[in-house]
């Protein structure tokens, strides 16, 4: 699990570069309703209106971006940063002003693949959070 989106984030950008039908799979974790567009119809509106390329392309490099902190996280940052790292965006932590954040349920299976970790990893320092008072 690469990442939990929220309401008015869009994903499956990497088809319109790579011409796959797809590289990943998206699951929801509430009721959602997601809209599909066709790749041919997104390159049509890339090459013909400037301003929705520009709409396009600032929020893919943004996410580029923030996949690649996430992946280094993943590799080099220990257990505990990592968790608590989900927890505060799953708070909304750091959002944009005018972002609302979102109440998610999320499982501890959810966190555990989000975190890269063992359930009984997860399971201690979620323990520790709460005796430090941060839950």
């Amino acid at each position: 699990m690469i990442a939990i989106l929220r309401p008015g984030d869009w994903f499956g950008e990497h088809c319109v570069a790579i011409a796959s039908l797809r590289t990943s799979t998206a699951a929801t974790l509430q009721p959602s309703t997601i809209a599909r567009v066709s790749r041919k119809d997104i390159v049509r509106a890339l090459e013909r209106t400037p301003a929705f390329a520009k709409l396009f392309t600032f929020p893919l490099l943004s996410r580029f971006g923030e996949l690649e902190a996430e992946l280094m996280g993943q590799m080099c940052n220990p257990i505990e940063e990592r968790l608590a790292r989900i927890l505060l965006l799953l708070a909304g932590f750091g959002l944009q002003p005018k972002a609302k954040p979102v109440p998610v349920k999320v499982s501890q299976e959810t966190l555990v693949q989000l975190a890269g970790t063992a359930r009984s990893r997860a399971g201690y320092f979620m323990n520790r959070f709460q005796n430090m008072g941060l839950t």
